[in-house]
């Protein structure tokens, strides 16, 4: 740059411009501009709306980072062009982000808060009719996590599935079974040639393979094959299971009839999470003085996600234990209420937690044993001690809570509170140094949706 202001300048050298020269050049041009002086540059009127600034400054002092997120969190907003869904009055609509709301003098309405219970920026989101509504910052993210799933992947939700066709390649109703070389008869499990067509929650229709259908909506697909009589299609025949057997061995013959090993399956996996909680007697072991015989029973269901459950449960109606084991008091709902307002008043994290096999982690208030069925392989027919709560016993809640207060107090260092023994708390300190209290509400850690029943949100 520099070296071509001295070119210009070298050329310019000895040249002048005469006034009539220059009233030829505003005349022409209807610019007043003002005479050349020796070494220095045309000075020419600015626009209204240009800035007023040195013209010889140089570019790169305009040159400016764009914002992010941990400078200008306001500036740069991950909220604007999400898709968003809302449900009003049992109708669901669809929209977009398209930014913050803004007052009549220009200011962004609301205050960002990385706590999403303090935040509260209002955003405008446009929808499918091209109407415009607003709405604050944590109904933003209640409208987004209803469009993903656990790991951020964009779910289509349908409405209801309204029609279906087959082509020349599906398996018809009599040709649905097949001999194997052993001579077992066996079903044909094949979606080949059928299509579902699939009203989507934003209006929109699409075609399925049934095979997509069946894998991404297993209740839906089961609903219509009953109530259109495709159940006795091979395709469709096994959307729709019954109840779940009843008995162990009745669980056996339906899959060896049906040439499955759902129930197999389920009840291995049942085995491998109870085993934990029995003590298996050698053969020439004896039963302990003072424990009584109880039954194992196992029941079966098919859960909503038309996943084959098996439960191992004791016959708690057998036992006669004392009441003081009998009993387990639970957290009030008045102290669930207040201790949502004091985390919103605080800024801290509501999070929840579900314990898998909860009660099989704590020990057994009773003396009960029981022998093993077949289920059980290689340890069928074999004494065991129940030393671990087993569902179904009549002290399962008490010796629960028992070890929930254990490991907070002890392990934790959680104290519980005055008015409510079953809220716990304990001092704890952020980076900054202010101080506050962490909670904890044990029932039956990620942000709850239902608690004790009920659905909860943020608001």
């Amino acid at each position: 740059m520099e070296d071509l202001k001295k070119n210009l300048k070298k050329k310019s050298d000895g040249v002048s411009i005469s006034e009539e020269e220059l009233d030829r050049i505003r005349h022409k041009y209807n610019m007043p501009i003002s005479a050349i002086e020796d070494g220095g540059y045309p000075q020419y009127a600015q626009y209204e709306d240009h800035p007023q600034e040195d013209p010889r400054h140089k570019i790169e002092d305009d040159f400016e980072e764009p914002p992010d997120q941990e400078s200008d969190p306001v500036e740069f907003d991950k909220y604007v062009s999400a898709k968003v869904s809302f449900n009003a009055d049992g109708v669901e609509t669809f929209g977009v982000v398209q930014g913050r709301k803004r007052d009549s003098s220009g200011k962004l309405i609301g205050h960002y808060h990385e706590n999403p219970h303090l935040d509260t920026s209002i955003y405008q989101v446009e929808f499918e009719d091209g109407k415009v509504e607003s709405f604050y910052a944590n109904q933003i993210i209640e409208g987004i996590m209803m469009n993903v799933d656990d790991e951020g992947n964009t779910m289509y939700r349908i409405r209801k599935i309204i029609d279906h066709q087959r082509d020349g390649r599906a398996v018809r109703g009599d040709d649905g079974w097949y001999t194997t070389s052993s001579s077992l008869k066996r079903p044909r499990k094949t979606t080949k040639g059928w299509k579902l067509l699939a009203e989507m929650k934003g209006g929109e229709t699409e075609w399925l393979d049934l095979s997509v259908a069946k894998e991404a909506f297993p209740i839906e697909v089961a609903e219509y094959a009953v109530a259109n009589k495709l159940v006795s299609e091979p395709a469709f025949a096994c959307e729709v299971p019954g109840p779940g057997p009843k008995g162990v061995a009745r669980a056996y013959e339906l899959d060896a009839e049906n040439g499955t090993t759902h129930w197999s399956d389920a009840l291995i996996k049942e085995v491998k999470t109870i085993l934990p909680a029995l003590k298996i007697l050698e053969e020439d072991e004896d039963v302990p003085v003072g424990y009584q015989l109880i039954e194992l029973m196992t029941v079966f269901d098919v859960k909503m996600d038309l996943t084959p459950k098996a439960q191992i449960c004791a016959r708690g109606d057998q036992t006669d234990p004392p009441m003081s084991v009998t009993y387990a008091s639970v957290v009030t709902r008045e102290s669930i209420q207040l201790a949502f307002v004091i985390a919103a008043l605080n800024g801290l994290n509501v999070l929840s937690a579900d314990v898998s096999g909860a009660y099989l982690n704590a020990k057994c208030a009773e003396k009960v044993y029981c022998i093993l069925g077949k289920e059980f392989g290689e340890y069928a027919e074999k004494k065991a001690i129940l030393v671990k709560a087993v569902y179904g016993l009549k002290s399962l809640g008490f010796a629960w809570r028992s070890l929930c207060a254990d490991v907070l107090k002890e392990q934790l260092e959680f104290q519980p509170c005055r008015g409510d023994m079953d809220v716990w708390r304990r001092p704890c300190q952020r980076k900054d140094g202010s101080k506050y209290y962490e909670y904890i509400l044990p029932d039956s850690i990620k942000e709850p949706t239902t608690y004790l029943g009920a659905t909860i949100s943020k608001h």
